[in-house]
């Protein structure tokens, strides 16, 4: 069937619209609570229990992907304008043009909500999936100024070694921190040297 219209198939958009539809779907439900993930943490000699719930909930911080994508779509750089001009020096005008265009304008604000919200969002992780192991370890992870001291020191790559993960899950974010800590830097890096 030819067509000079576009649709959701010759386009592609439904794989992402796919993918939107499974990351919005993960949540926590109700018929799980009391489900509970066992996890045997060996350098303790204990076991430790999850909600299935809060795990999920932890999932669901991929949500923010579509929250700092609208917020680019507000900006001028998705407008349709800025999409003409694109394409007619043949540029394509998505996200990744507003990502690149933002950090180009405005780089002190792009990189100061990237951190904030990675903190925020990370110190979270770390302290859902350490906090059932504190009391075994001696190491307070029931405190979310713990959990936020070690994602800054391990997105920074200082590592103290005062507090560490020690479960499957935290040491997951732990390396997920580790990557992310270089991208973040590597933009705080670029922003002094711009602003210099």
């Amino acid at each position: 069937m030819n067509t000079t219209y576009d649709t959701l198939q010759n386009t592609g958009l439904w794989y992402y619209i796919a993918i939107e539809i499974l990351v919005c779907s993960v949540s926590p439900q109700s018929f799980l609570y009391g489900w509970r993930f066992k996890e045997y943490v060996a350098d303790y000699d204990t076991e430790i229990e999850y909600e299935v719930n809060d795990i999920l909930m932890v999932f669901m911080f991929c949500r923010l992907f579509f929250l700092i994508r609208f917020s680019f779509y507000i900006t001028q750089f998705l407008n349709p304008r800025t999409q003409r001009v694109c394409s007619i020096y043949g540029c394509k005008s998505d996200s990744f043009f507003a990502i690149k265009a933002v950090v180009k304008e405005i780089p002190s604000v792009y990189v100061f909500f990237s951190l904030t919200i990675s903190i925020l969002a990370f110190g979270y992780c770390l302290m859902i999936f350490e906090s059932p192991l504190s009391e075994a370890s001696g190491q307070n992870f029931r405190s979310m100024h713990n959990a936020m001291w070690n994602m800054i020191i391990t997105l920074t790559s200082c590592g103290y070694g005062d507090i560490w993960p020690k479960t499957f899950f935290g040491r997951i974010c732990g390396v997920a921190i580790s990557f992310w800590g270089v991208l973040i830097l590597s933009f705080l890096v670029v922003t002094l040297t711009e602003n210099l």
